[in-house]
């Protein structure tokens, strides 16, 4: 099964001071990469292609993988949802290309823009399962493993240091990002889970003051 989430509108030019959106202390600046409630994405992860493969499918129970723009949590609108019938083992991908351009050649500098992780919400997962964010830049590779609990309303955090990274990468030249749900290698039989936004942190407003970009909206985390 292969869904695609279409294009969000084309970069433009829009100054953004954050200095007064985190005045209240302990609040982690952050931009919304994806928060589902859009189709296009109208968000800073551009370009986006969502899809699942049945891993093992012991009694021919099937699985699916919904973006869902209107669903409301009353703390949130959208959500993709994951859900595995009996014994059936998926794997999800969630892939955002052409980063920073609608063109082929379209990059993102995570450096200039101060970045240290992406934040993931889940409103619910009945399993706890593997997650997996992989960053390319040319010809080189950056990824990581986070392990999501079971239960309800949890973040994970997936720290670009921490990130291992062949000799090639360029954290200033990005141009695809992906993140890997219940990955095949370990795969969780009869999995079901939401994720309702992805943001990207960027704890040193400064080096976002100029920042531009269309339709972005700085948020503080919602729960």
């Amino acid at each position: 099964m292969n869904q695609r989430i279409k294009k969000f509108c084309p970069l433009s030019i829009l100054a953004i001071s954050l200095a007064a959106n985190f005045a209240h202390a302990g609040v982690t600046p952050s931009v919304v990469w994806d928060d589902f409630d859009a189709d296009p994405n109208a968000r800073l992860g551009s370009l986006a292609f969502l899809s699942s493969t049945i891993v093992n499918d012991p009694f021919a129970q099937g699985g699916s993988l919904t973006l869902d723009t209107m669903f409301d949590n009353g703390a949130d609108t959208g959500a993709v949802f994951f859900n595995s019938g009996i014994g059936v083992e998926q794997e999800a991908t969630l892939t955002y290309a052409h980063l920073g351009s609608e063109q082929s050649v379209g990059s993102m500098d995570f450096v200039a823009l101060g970045a240290v992780s992406f934040d993931m919400d889940f409103l619910m997962a009945d399993q706890a399962f593997d997650v997996e964010l992989n960053m390319s830049s040319g010809s080189g590779e950056a990824s990581m493993v986070i392990l999501v609990p079971a239960g309800m309303d949890s973040t994970v955090s997936f720290t670009l240091g921490d990130l291992m990274v062949s000799p090639s990468f360029d954290l200033s030249d990005v141009n695809e990002v992906t993140f890997s749900f219940n990955l095949a290698s370990s795969a969780v039989a009869s999995l079901d889970f939401a994720t309702t936004e992805i943001r990207l942190v960027v704890p040193n407003s400064g080096s976002m003051a100029l920042f531009s970009i269309g339709g972005i909206i700085m948020t503080r985390r919602r729960r």
